[in-house]
């Protein structure tokens, strides 16, 4: 039997339940105080990226929103001056350190700065001759641009209501305007006559009769025009299946997406002949190789796959697209082969094993280091620094456009080297230092110091340019398309869209118009010797079109004359 002390005792310890209860309440306080801080994080984070994205376009925006040159150059002469004041121990009355500045003031004093006061205006000279000065030209209307006369033209006469007695016209008023018709569906009958004789000796019948006409597909469904507006319009202007699909409804007949789609799967092997010889031609004469890497889901039963779709880039001839399941080192190699010509890439570790077994040389990209100090410059203006010195390198690299690739190479080892030796020594400096952390410039000075040989190599070869700009602006192309189509069917449509998207990069990288050449490479590319597959290519298009007959050619079906081959 307990006594009276030890239910006192009982009494005074609390209960397991009470325990509980605490360590609830203890839990619930630190969650509450952990979410309130993620959520201070992430607006911080937002502004962060806001920053970023506002820097990002004062630099490499429309041109109207660039920096001037002018205010880019003064400032930075301002920061070198600063750094000498500091070093020499003498520091500056006038202006502040950037140490006593924060990020965001150091950033908007520098992309925002006051616009420099006007001289007045000189007085105007003393009229001399009582002759009334001219009138200033008539303005036109805003943002109006002159029609071109290459637009095929018809005329809307618009009489006056009434038309007095015994007058006589002595000119008009002549206006232009722009309209535009509906694509309208025509039905094209495909007529072969039958002939018959009468064989009197065996006592039969002899049917004469043309052949079918070549097409891209054999009694297929479209003619050509048919065919390059359904291409044209998923690969070109982004239109997924669906929505053409409603076009042709609205036109008065309907094609399913099936059919849509199968129309253009089974178009593309007379294309992907075209592609085939369009990248042996490329393998033997490109100065260089820019490639990059994109991804695009793939459709499976359960959930999409990962696929990817690859871009090479080669300069005055061609864009080819590939379609993979993979993005590693094998698939990476299966791009390469065959290519004995310097490869232009990003950082990217899948193209390593490649360039190892070749011994290609193998560029980097300017862009990408100097995207990367842009992202870490709201958070550390040291990184203004980089930015600088990299825009430079771009400066001269304009001044170079046009010329050989020997006066290239020897303007960048008198300009651009002493350039890219300052950045390393800064970037090294920096890295010495220790005190950066995992921070976003810390970042960005390692990937400047682990690609610094490829980096370097725009130095050593006058072919190449020093980003992989070209590549990635292709790549652009199919993102747009992908926010649209959002996955490939399969692995079958991925491969017939890489090849129309070969032949639609390539040719607006000749400035052809896309449906245009496709309508008329559907015409004749059935037909066409498979030796001289070349001769269709874009970059040889606009000599072949120009050879072909223009009677024949502007139907939709129908015998072809091939001219005899292109002089090389």
């Amino acid at each position: 039997m307990s006594s009276p002390q030890d239910d006192r005792e009982a009494a005074s310890k609390p209960s397991s339940s009470d325990d509980l209860s605490k360590q609830v309440g203890e839990l619930k306080n630190a969650v509450g105080r952990a979410m309130s801080r993620i959520q201070k994080l992430e607006t911080e984070l937002g502004t962060a990226r806001a920053q970023v994205a506002w820097f990002h376009q004062q630099i490499f925006g429309q041109k109207k929103d660039r920096v001037r040159a002018e205010d880019l150059q003064s400032a930075w002469l301002a920061y070198l001056k600063e750094q000498e004041a500091r070093a020499s121990g003498l520091q500056s009355l006038t202006t502040p350190s950037l140490t006593d500045l924060s990020s965001i003031q150091l950033l908007l004093d520098f992309l925002n700065p006051r616009e420099p006061e006007l001289p007045p205006a000189p007085p105007a000279p003393p009229i001399e001759s009582a002759t009334p000065p001219a009138p200033p030209p008539k303005r036109r209307g805003h943002g109006r641009k002159r029609i071109p006369s290459t637009l095929r033209e018809e005329t809307i006469v618009i009489e006056p209501d009434e038309i007095p007695n015994g007058a006589s016209q002595v000119g008009a008023e002549v206006t232009y305007r722009v309209g535009i018709r509906r694509a309208e569906l025509v039905r094209y009958a495909i007529v072969r006559p039958k002939y018959a004789k009468e064989n009197e000796e065996d006592v039969t019948t002899q049917i004469v009769v043309a052949e079918p006409p070549h097409e891209m597909i054999p009694r297929g469904l479209l003619t050509p025009s048919g065919l390059a507006h359904v291409i044209a319009s998923k690969w070109d202007r982004h239109v997924p299946y669906n929505r053409l699909a409603r076009f042709f409804e609205g036109a008065g007949y309907e094609l399913p997406v099936s059919t849509l789609s199968g129309v253009a799967i089974r178009a593309a092997p007379l294309a992907e002949d075209l592609v085939h010889a369009m990248t042996a031609y490329a393998k033997q004469m490109a100065p260089y190789l820019a490639i990059d890497a994109t991804g695009a889901l793939l459709q499976q039963p359960e959930q999409c796959l990962h696929g990817h779709v690859w871009v090479r880039y080669i300069e005055s001839v061609c864009v080819l697209i590939s379609f993979s399941r993979r993005h590693d080192s094998e698939a990476a190699g299966a791009q390469l082969d065959g290519w004995r010509c310097p490869t232009l890439a990003d950082g990217a570790l899948v193209y390593d094993r490649k360039q190892r077994e070749t011994g290609n040389g193998r560029g980097g990209c300017w862009s990408h280091g100097r995207r990367r100090l842009v992202f870490a410059a709201p958070t550390d203006a040291r990184a203004l620094v980089g930015v600088k010195r990299i825009n430079d390198l771009f400066a001269i690299e304009r001044t170079l456009l046009e010329c050989s690739a020997e006066h290239r190479l020897a303007e960048r080892r008198r300009r651009s080297a002493p350039i890219v030796a300052d950045l390393f020594a800064w970037r090294d400096d920096l890295l010495a230092r220790g005190n950066l952390g995992r921070s976003l410039l810390a970042k960005a000075l390692r990937y400047l110091r682990n690609q610094a040989e490829r980096l370097n190599y725009f130095l050593t070869d006058g072919r190449i340019p020093i980003h992989n700009n070209l590549a990635e602006l292709q790549a652009r192309h199919l993102a747009v398309g992908r926010k649209n189509w959002l996955f490939f069917g399969s692995e079958q449509a991925a491969n017939a869209g890489s090849v129309w998207l070969s032949l639609i990069l390539s040719a607006r990288m000749h400035d052809l118009g896309v449906e245009d050449y496709l309508r008329d490479l559907f015409r004749v590319l059935p037909a066409w010797p498979k030796s001289r597959l070349l001769e269709l290519a874009p970059h040889n298009w606009k000599r072949t079109i120009g050879r072909l007959d223009p009677l024949q050619t502007c139907r939709e079906l129908g015998p072809i004359t091939i001219p005899p081959p292109l002089e090389s």
